[in-house]
């Protein structure tokens, strides 16, 4: 599974990433701005995509928006 994790927290990223690596044995992507994780998101395939809602300077929702735009048929997790 390829997960694509947006969290603007370094630390939060980093212990999200270590779950989510042991615990669905998943390839995780971690970008802490939201317009690098869009880029990401042109750019590869993912399974998922797994939110932080809190983000400097733009509403997660807003960052969920342009995600469906980009991939309708792809699962975001907002946390």
């Amino acid at each position: 599974m390829k997960v694509l994790l947006i969290e603007d927290n370094p630390d939060h990223a980093f212990f999200e990433r270590q779950a989510l690596e042991r615990e669905l044995d998943a390839s995780v992507t971690a970008e802490l701005r939201p317009d690098e994780g869009l880029r990401r998101l042109r750019e590869d395939d993912f399974d998922v995509v797994v939110l932080d809602y809190h983000l400097p300077g733009e509403d997660g929702l807003d960052v969920l928006r342009q995600i469906k735009a980009a991939r309708s048929d792809l699962p975001v997790i907002v946390i």
